[in-house]
This record gives C-alpha cells, structure tokens and sequence, in this order.
C-alpha cells in the first residue's frame, strides 16, 4: 500500500506527532516529583510579621553575624555586642529536594561562637536559615551555601 503524500496527508501526520509530543510532556511531567517550599506554607505565611521583626532586629544590630565554611564544619561567629547565651537553630532548606532539608541547635555558653558538622549533608545548594535568640530578642538571617561533594 503506498500512501499518496499531499496536504491532507501532511496535516494529519502534523497533528498526530503534534498529540504524541504533547502526550508525551504530559507523562514526563506527571512522574516527576515537585516539593513545596515547605509543606506548612500558609502556617508560615500568618507568622510572616515576626519574621520582620526578626530581620529588623538582625538590621538594627552593630556588627554582622559572620560564617564561614571549611571543610566539613561551618563556623558561626554571632556579633561581639550579644554578651548572654544565645539559643536558636540553624536549618538547611534544599531547593531541589526536601528529604535533604537538616536543622541542627545553636547552643553558645559564654562564647560567640558555634561549629556545625555538615558532614551529613548532600552535595548541593543550600539556604543556610539561621534563626536565633539571645535576651528575649530573636533574630534571623538566610545565606545561600554550596556543599561540595567529597
């Protein structure tokens, strides 16, 4: 059987790869995994206004929190001018996948400072979420961070 080849043959060989391609979009992305930001959202959404506050008193201080990263641990140093013990947690929110979201506790007794192991972590992109208190105020700040692979 040979098929005659002219405009209606065209058209109808242009809609019916037109349907498989788009079929095919629909499958692919249908099978992929998409995390939320957060799967609490529209709770954290309502809490917005303390998370101004929280960025205003960060603004408002002297000297800035100070990071660094090196080798497997990240180095915290909080500013000079907090002189009592500060509590908080430090969260790693990954963009690309949720299941490599970590959180570790800030805990400094007499000292600025603070070492966090991130040994555990996945290679990637981070948001460092660093969420802290010290004398009733509470404060945050957010870095991007890239942990490289061994």
């Amino acid at each position: 059987m040979k098929i005659k080849w002219n405009w209606g043959t065209g058209i109808a060989l242009t809609y019916t790869v037109f349907v498989i391609a788009i079929m095919g979009f629909v499958i692919s992305s249908s099978s992929k995994q998409i995390d939320l930001v957060s799967a609490d959202y529209y709770d954290k959404e309502i809490a917005f206004q303390g998370q101004i506050e929280k960025l205003s008193a960060t603004k408002n201080l002297n000297s800035a929190l100070e990071w660094k990263l090196l080798g497997d641990s990240i180095f915290l140093n909080f500013p000079v001018e907090i002189e009592s013990e500060i509590s908080g947690e430090v969260r790693f929110f990954c963009p690309a996948n949720a299941k490599n979201d970590r959180a570790s506790k800030i805990g400094t007794a007499g000292t600025n400072e603070q070492v966090i192991d991130v040994a555990e972590l996945n290679p990637g992109r981070f948001q460092m979420q660093i969420d802290w208190e010290s004398d009733g105020v509470r404060y945050y700040e957010e870095h991007s961070i890239l942990i490289a692979g061994n």
